[in-house]
């Protein structure tokens, strides 16, 4: 094997493997005196506004992360059966970033489904609460 083939299949490696693309959302779920919330489950929807195959459940302590997204905006829906419902509507993933989105869920009689808007923090490294 010559020296450039060698050199040319160490570029290809590297290259292949240099950074990654996707990136994550995570985040809390807690009720309104900040108990975390377990298995709230976590729903990407698609542009129609229907659940997608892409979906997670928050832990015993109420956290969640949905990983290995590619860049881009995604609606995500926050279901729990003692709680309603809210959709975070636009939510942006960057290439190797990690948005933080805590959530708080109100007891609702009506189990309403709540859309709200994704609300840009004022510092990079800011969580979202979303109320």
């Amino acid at each position: 094997m010559s020296k450039w083939t060698i050199s040319a299949i160490v570029l290809l490696i590297t290259l292949t493997g240099r950074g990654q693309v996707e990136g994550e959302i995570r985040g809390i779920v807690t009720d309104t005196s900040s108990v975390g919330q377990a298995n709230v489950r976590i729903d990407i929807l698609n542009h129609s506004g229907a659940k997608s195959s892409w979906n997670s459940h928050s832990d015993t302590d109420g956290r969640y992360a949905l990983t290995n997204l590619r860049p881009g905006f995604y609606n995500i829906q926050f279901s729990s059966h003692c709680y309603g419902t809210i959709v975070v509507n636009s939510v942006p993933v960057g290439r190797d970033a990690t948005t933080l989105i805590d959530v708080i869920l109100r007891s609702s009689a009506h189990k309403e489904i709540e859309v709200v808007p994704y609300l840009r923090p004022l510092l990079d490294f800011q969580r979202v609460i979303i109320e």
